[in-house]
């Protein structure tokens, strides 16, 4: 199982002035940091084996104020852009009275250039991809021994006719002792900090790739406050074959009591 503690970044200075931000930013408020203190406080005695953050700055600091709150550190972070916010386009350093009134109308009529959602779904897809991708071909080193590993990976489309029968088994090799370092849990913990938009989109991806909609045929409605936290928990068979049950951490709760459902 892969379970995704994702959270949305604690609020930035623009959002306090009310202004839809992109790269050009300044970090957290002063409110913003008291939020991520508080979820690193709830977080703190996980066990992380990873952690993903947005490379954005107000992403970077959120994840650096959890990370001083936990116990146990990840041994791996990575920054990166698969988990930024949504391209505002032309809508960059507008105030949010200017934009949010014309919310209603779709992206491309709006001619905003702005990133539409089924964009940010597929960046949200790969990153799932990512993830269990990375969970299957742990456990499949743990089990299978090396002959067989060099036998699957050497005759597979990923070994390139440039690469050397030397240089992939090495890869193979230092793989498969990464993967015996791992627990001998299935069970992954991993830590996402990202964005509104992103996490509204992936959630939509979810909804979708397992069919879950409102007797009226629409998929449930998600938005993520500052410092919300979404717990996602992945079951996966192969990339084509996988599910995952949604829940929503109440802030006022402390992290032992169960998450809430909201599928």
């Amino acid at each position: 199982m892969i379970r995704i503690f994702l959270i949305r970044h604690g609020q930035s200075l623009y959002q306090s002035l009310k202004i839809v931000s992109g790269m050009n930013e300044y970090g957290l408020s002063g409110l913003g940091k008291v939020q991520c203190k508080n979820i690193g406080k709830k977080l703190s005695s996980i066990r992380f084996d990873y952690a993903y953050s947005s490379d954005f700055k107000r992403c970077i600091e959120s994840y650096e104020i959890i990370e001083d709150e936990l116990k146990h550190k990840p041994s791996n972070v990575i920054y990166t852009p698969i988990l930024r916010e949504r391209d505002p386009g032309s809508d960059l350093l507008k105030s949010y009275s200017e934009v949010y009134p014309l919310q209603s109308q779709t992206m491309v009529d709006r001619e905003n250039n702005a990133e539409t959602s089924e964009e940010i779904q597929i960046r949200a897809q790969g990153f799932f991809n990512q993830l269990i991708t990375q969970q299957l071909y742990q456990q499949s080193f743990q089990k299978l021994p090396l002959d067989s590993l060099n036998k699957m990976i050497l005759s597979s489309q990923v070994a390139e006719p440039h690469y050397s029968h030397h240089i992939m088994r090495s890869y193979i090799h230092q793989a498969q002792q990464f993967s015996s370092s791992q627990k001998s849990t299935s069970c992954t913990n991993i830590l996402a900090i990202s964005h509104a938009g992103f996490i509204t989109e992936a959630i939509q991806f979810l909804y979708k790739h397992q069919n879950i909609k409102y007797t009226d045929g629409l998929q449930p409605a998600v938005y993520a406050r500052n410092g919300a936290l979404f717990l996602l928990e992945i079951e996966a068979q192969n990339l084509d074959d996988w599910k995952c049950n949604i829940y929503l951490r109440n802030y006022s709760k402390s992290i032992d009591a169960p998450f809430e459902s909201i599928i």
